[in-house]
Order: structure tokens, then C-alpha cells, then sequence
């Protein structure tokens, strides 16, 4: 039974299509979505609340730390990014995990397992606004 729901968000199409092929064989997460346009994915968030993020960082439109700060609440995340630069900011944010691209099946489901280790019974982090 799918339990929680995951959004991909990647500017790349074979990116976002790794992902939802290694997330069929997951039988706890379901893809609510899965955007190539930030914009567009955060329309979608702002409507549907989702208990994960499987989020690329630099796209054309919008980062990933930019769509991030636009949520008020924030899923847990799994950046998934060809940029090891950006990973201390990542864990700034609360980043459950951080993968590097290319990455191997068997890396995706140990983020997974910090997903899962994590998530429990509280599918979300309520963000504080100053």
C-alpha cells in the first residue's frame, strides 16, 4: 500500500525518469507528480500536500533552494543533483539526502531508508516563517 506520496522535480526528463522507474518497485511511496517546470511543480504543491521531494537543484526557471523557500510547509527532501557544491546548503535545509548523479539504484534506496527512518508517523516539517 502506498503510504506516502513523492513529487520529482528536474528539468531533465531521463533524470526524473530514473526516479520514477526505482520508486515502481518501492511499494510504500506513490508519485503524485512529476515536473520538468519548477513553476509549475510549486503550483502543484501549494494545491497538494505530499510527504516527499525528490528535487534537482539548478534548473533554468527556478533552483531547487528557490522553490523550497516559496513552500510554507516542507516535505522531506532528497536532492538529487550532478553538483556536489550545493550539499552543505542542502543539509541546511533539513535535506534528508543528498544524491549525486549519476547514481545507482542501490544509493537511491538507502536514501530511501533515511526517508523511511525519518518519516515515521510525521510526514511533514512545519516551516517557521521569521
Amino acid at each position: 500500500m502506498k503510504t506516502h506520496q513523492a513529487v520529482i522535480i528536474d528539468d531533465e526528463s531521463p533524470a526524473r525518469e530514473v526516479v520514477a522507474e526505482y520508486l515502481e518497485d518501492v511499494d510504500w511511496i506513490g508519485v503524485a507528480g512529476s515536473f520538468g517546470n519548477p513553476h509549475k511543480a510549486l503550483t502543484f504543491l501549494e494545491k497538494n500536500q505530499v510527504d516527499l521531494l525528490f528535487l534537482d537543484i539548478r534548473m533554468p526557471q527556478m533552483s531547487g533552494f528557490e522553490l523550497v523557500d516559496q513552500l510554507d510547509t516542507l516535505p522531506h527532501i532528497v536532492f538529487s543533483t550532478a553538483y556536489d557544491e550545493y550539499a552543505i546548503r542542502a543539509f541546511d535545509i533539513n535535506a534528508v539526502d543528498y544524491l549525486l548523479k549519476p547514481y545507482t539504484k542501490k544509493r537511491f534506496l538507502e536514501a530511501l531508508k533515511r526517508v523511511r527512518q525519518i518519516a515515521g508517523d510525521n510526514n511533514q516539517q512545519k516551516r517557521i516563517r521569521a
